[in-house]
């Protein structure tokens, strides 16, 4: 069987260590080539600053900064502009925090850090039915997420980010152009860990994912390198 070649869709490692340390040590095992992309999360950012995100930056790597801003308009404006001067590509805020939020948000983006691409988030793949409804929320995960993606779009949001389970109609409803990104990903036989609305990357690609979120399966295997080759390799094939 010939090579497959790498999948143009990014399959980004999440770095969800609890020290800086273990986080570093991750990194030097493994190369800007072989793991282009990584995702530096809220738990990360609160211990270490922005000085990780300058650190993992300058080794070569391209980050999504995943804090999922969520406060009032200004406030979150305020923290898009001081996170402009950082080097990261993607940056996440709740898609329920309103139109206003959003469109503030992008107002700074587009002023200081116009290659930066916002996502909103719409329903943590953590959450179910019932989960939504502890917190008064009565729609089905999937008419929430789509509720909040119209939001988002609506706002101007280029990307958004979502279980894998509601790619499928999203891409339905909104078509090909909001990039969506997905965690929540599981090479089949895997842990689900603590997430519960999950897919192979075989099957995130064919839902139409733009973006797979990984972490566990890679930070945790004996060969990082060669566990994210086996999901490159994966989603390619998904592709042809």
């Amino acid at each position: 069987m010939p090579p497959v070649n790498p999948s143009p869709i990014p399959c980004i490692v999440a770095l969800d260590y609890p020290s800086r340390d273990e986080l570093l040590g991750f990194l030097k095992s493994v190369t800007p080539q072989s793991v282009p992309w990584v995702k530096i999360g809220l738990q990360s950012f609160c211990l270490n600053g922005p000085g990780l995100v300058r650190e993992v930056g300058a080794a070569g790597f391209k980050i999504f900064l995943d804090l999922k801003l969520h406060d009032i308009p200004n406030t979150v404006a305020g923290a898009v502009r001081s996170l402009s001067s950082l080097p990261i590509s993607m940056l996440t805020l709740h898609a329920s925090g309103g139109l206003e939020m959003m469109q503030r948000a992008l107002d700074i983006q587009q002023e200081l850090a116009p290659d930066l691409r916002l996502l909103g988030v719409t329903v943590l793949t953590s959450m179910d039915r019932k989960g939504l409804a502890e917190t008064g929320i009565t729609n089905a995960p999937d008419a929430h997420v789509e509720r909040l993606a119209s939001l988002a779009l609506e706002a101007g949001m280029p990307g958004l980010v979502c279980s894998p389970l509601e790619l499928r109609n999203l891409r339905q409803e909104f078509g090909k152009n909001p990039f969506l990104v997905t965690p929540g990903v599981r090479p089949a036989g895997g842990d689900m860990g603590d997430q519960k609305r999950t897919m192979t990357p075989a099957e995130a690609v064919q839902a139409g994912a733009s973006a797979l979120v990984v972490g566990r399966p890679i930070t945790k295997a004996a060969d990082p390198v060669a566990a994210v080759k086996g999901i490159q390799e994966e989603m390619s094939l998904a592709i042809q």
